[in-house]
């Protein structure tokens, strides 16, 4: 897989083309996880019986003060294993986009609860496949390959 260095400068390239402020960082598994399960969405998902590996999600956005992008090197690494490296700078940036969009979005969304959280979700999907159809449909297959 791709260095974490490289993951980072792709990330932080399109966070600054995209004129975003947010920190981004990358995860051990057990971190991200306990930051992934405050998201409502997230919450509800293994509420009803699915496990956190099940969900494959290699990235989450936190919202404070500041914004933040979350990876999770483990989810990145087995979801990348065997792709070429410009397939895998390719996720990242799919990956990275996606949460940008979930930033943007988040003038729209009032309070983090459920039916919101879907809301925001729906709607990041949309855009972000209309925007990025390429990268939408390697994000899709590199994450459904591995389910």
């Amino acid at each position: 897989m791709i260095q974490e260095k490289q993951v980072l400068a792709v990330a932080k390239s399109l966070i600054k083309k995209n004129k975003i402020n947010c920190d981004i960082k990358l995860l051990n598994y057990k971190k991200f996880k306990s930051l992934a399960k405050k998201s409502p969405l997230i919450f509800q998902v293994l509420k009803e019986g699915f496990t956190f590996r099940e969900l494959n999600l290699p990235a989450v956005i936190y919202h404070k003060k500041t914004d933040h992008i979350f990876i999770c090197k483990e989810i990145l690494e087995k979801l990348l294993k065997k792709q070429p490296k410009n397939s895998q700078k390719k996720f990242i940036e799919a990956i990275v986009l996606h949460e940008i969009f979930h930033i943007k979005n988040r003038k729209n969304v009032s309070k983090f609860e459920l039916n919101e959280s879907i809301n925001s979700e729906e709607n990041v999907f949309n855009k972000f496949k209309k925007s990025y159809p390429k990268l939408f449909r390697l994000s899709s297959k590199i994450i459904n390959s591995k389910k």
